[in-house]
Formats: C-alpha cells, structure tokens, sequence
C-alpha cells in the first residue's frame, strides 16, 4: 500500500470487523486510525477500494455507506 494511511485505516478495518464482526463506521475509523479529517478518510477509504482491498456498500444516492465495508479475500 501507497500511504501510511491506507495501511492504518485497512489494518484498523480488518482489526475491527475480527473483534466486533462486522466493520466500522467513517466516524469510527477517523479515530481508531488517529486520522483527524473524516475527509481524508474518505479519500482513503475510495483508493482502498479502488486497490481491490475493500468493498463498501453504497446508498440508494450511490454514495458509500459508513460501516458498509467489507474486506477482500488476499489471492494467495
């Protein structure tokens, strides 16, 4: 992964959906990673995505929707 960031949020998406068992919301990323603009994660949150590492649900709008991510399986 490119950003420090983006191995931040993704390893805190995979920790959390591990202990909770299901994923995080925006709100609750920006503060389990220490990233301070929601914004930023958003941004991130879109290239992960972009990568192949995550999916996120969208809302009827077509806009993601915060704790509707899910991670993709690695190839081995």
């Amino acid at each position: 992964m490119d950003s420090k960031y983006e191995e931040l949020v993704y390893k805190y998406i995979k920790n959390y959906i591990e202990k909770n068992g299901f994923s995080p919301t925006f709100d609750e990323i920006s503060v389990g990673a220490g990233i301070p603009s929601k914004a930023t994660v958003y941004d991130v949150i879109g290239r992960l995505e972009q990568r192949g590492k995550i999916r996120c649900a969208l809302t009827n709008e077509g806009h993601r929707r915060s704790g509707g991510i899910l991670l993709v399986k690695e190839q081995e």
